[in-house]
């Protein structure tokens, strides 16, 4: 079975080499570059993989409408340029896709957040998550929408290659407090839109509600509180982050309602 791997790239030059190397067990590998300033785009060529270029986009889901009709093969994985794969986990993921039935639209994958080189064990973002990252082009619809770059298709199943030890992708998450600050706020700016079309309305209830739940998980469900200065760092983060990304959709209900009745 064979399977095309998609790379964005922005001034990722740390890890980038890393990244694509792990992809060895993929068909096709497609880089596409959002105006790296840095060396990511020699770092590309050096490794055999020709670079698509696009102008900057703030969230790289916007590009996936775009991108993913040119792939070789209906099964795709999507990786940031700060993961890298374990070479086992290559493996069962092939046989995964070989071994699966028609009704399988998607494969999450276990993932370990590392913060400033350290891998997470609590908050939010703490231990062996399982995200979505390996998918059937004809069974899902890209939606473009921040953090929710796919969406399958009625009738097909997401299923999880469950997690043996060693093969959780690494994702370098943050390697500074100043990355983590920059990144997240690019963020909020769109969490407004992307809440708005799955249908979430703003209101005060719905902001406290959020905002509560979203610091209950990650300092008492996740053990921010275990985690020292990080983990309740992150804890209080998380909390501000969902804050702000709800106040975000108030912002945006405003301004759509205005241009419903221009």
């Amino acid at each position: 079975m064979k399977i095309t791997a998609i790379v964005v790239t922005y001034n990722e030059e740390r890890r980038l080499e890393a990244c694509l190397k792990s992809l060895k067990f993929c068909s096709q590998i497609i880089v596409m570059d959002i105006g790296s300033t840095d060396h990511s785009v020699e770092i590309v060529e050096k490794c055999g993989i020709k670079v698509l270029h696009h102008s900057w986009v703030p969230a790289v889901e916007e590009l996936w409408p775009q991108i993913v009709p040119i792939a070789e093969n209906d099964w795709i994985i999507r990786l940031d340029p700060d993961e890298i794969i374990p070479e086992s986990l290559g493996s069962e993921i092939l046989a995964a896709i070989d071994g699966c039935d028609e009704r399988c639209g998607t494969f999450r994958l276990p993932h370990q957040y590392f913060f400033c080189g350290t891998p997470l064990e609590t908050s939010t973002w703490g231990g062996i998550k399982y995200i979505a990252r390996v998918f059937n082009r004809e069974r899902v619809n890209p939606t473009g929408q921040i953090h929710r770059g796919t969406k399958s298709k009625d009738g097909f199943v997401t299923k999880e290659i469950p997690y043996n030890g060693t093969n959780a992708i690494q994702h370098y998450w943050i390697d500074s407090y100043q990355q983590l600050w920059e990144k997240h706020w690019r963020y909020i700016k769109l969490e407004g839109k992307a809440r708005y079309n799955i249908g979430e309305r703003f209101s005060p209830f719905l902001l406290f509600r959020e905002t509560a739940r979203a610091f209950y998980r990650s300092m008492i469900l996740k053990q921010g509180w275990r985690g020292g200065f990080t983990g309740v760092f992150l804890s209080i983060f998380y909390s501000w982050y969902t804050f702000l990304s709800v106040w975000s959709l108030a912002i945006f209900q405003i301004k759509h309602s205005k241009s419903a009745f221009q």
